[in-house]
């Protein structure tokens, strides 16, 4: 595997900014500790509704303040041990622990907003049908979101596996993105100069402006318009690699392989798509 260059104010930095993370996720973990530890330890609390509810969320803060626990003392002792830089694949850097719980706990903590939301709702609304159901329905409101989250987290990530792109493949798509957006800006440029302007000054500039016109302007602007699709030929042999090489296989005529295309496919479209994935991709200490 290879490593990032950094200097070493810039792995200090990290140290540094790992260290706080750590300590903000020990306050976070700590004080919501206590209210679900308060809560549970008190039988007139837990057999309440609301506070059953509280405990959900707070058990949700509790698992994001743990997992910026990991992810900051994980990271201080990666770089300490000298694996703090180094580039992985993006399986493998999800898999690491803080990765999972953040990507559990954020998204756990969406939709317990919208379970409280909807609590409140039903409680305002309906109230006499509210103060008729027993803590059961706390209980099972947050076991149910709890398993619905956990299977999207689950199932997203295997689907992300199978059919996402990985950021090496994701580089050279931008790569390739950004050299075909601007082939297609030299177009837009040509076709600028080389067609609209010539015609807007013929037939608005010369008759309404009093612009100076000669003899052969209209045949002049006429030979400017053809020029703009030739022009527009050699652009796209010579900015797109694809194209030039497909023009070069049509007068041998032979097909174009995909091992000679710059196009990145994409890794669900490919029996190696496990393999590829696998290559170096991201750094490992990135969250």
């Amino acid at each position: 595997m290879s490593a990032v260059n950094v200097t070493n104010s810039s792995l200090q930095s990290l140290v540094d900014a790992s260290g706080i993370k750590a300590m903000q996720g020990g306050v976070l973990f700590g004080l919501n500790l206590i209210i679900i530890v308060v809560i549970l330890f008190h039988r007139l609390l837990r057999e309440q509704k609301e506070y059953v509810i509280v405990v959900g969320r707070a058990f949700c803060d509790a698992l994001r303040g743990l997992a910026m626990i990991i992810a900051g003392l994980g990271r201080i002792f990666m770089v300490k041990y000298g694996s703090g830089i180094v580039y992985v694949s993006r399986w493998e850097c999800y898999l690491k622990p803080w990765n999972i719980l953040f990507d559990f706990s954020e998204l756990l903590g969406a939709y317990v907003l919208v379970m409280v939301s909807l609590d409140r709702l039903f409680a305002v609304s309906l109230r006499l049908r509210y103060f008729s159901l027993t803590t059961d329905y706390a209980w099972k409101m947050n076991a149910a979101l709890f398993l619905f989250v956990l299977g999207n987290v689950v199932v997203g990530a295997h689907y992300s596996r199978e059919t996402g792109v990985s950021e090496q493949q994701y580089a050279q798509k931008t790569k390739q993105l950004g050299r075909i957006t601007i082939t297609l800006g030299i177009v837009c440029f040509v076709s600028l100069t080389v067609h609209v302007i010539p015609v807007l000054y013929q037939y608005a500039f010369v008759p309404y402006l009093g612009a100076p016109a000669w003899v052969t302007i209209y045949s002049d602007v006429y030979l400017l318009n053809n020029m703009e699709p030739m022009v527009n030929i050699f652009i796209y042999l010579f900015r797109c690699k694809d194209i030039r090489t497909a023009f070069i296989l049509v007068l041998r005529f032979k097909q174009l392989q995909p091992g000679s295309q710059s196009v990145v496919q994409h890794i669900g479209s490919g029996p190696h798509r496990h393999t590829q994935q696998r290559k170096v991709t991201t750094v490992q200490t990135v969250k």
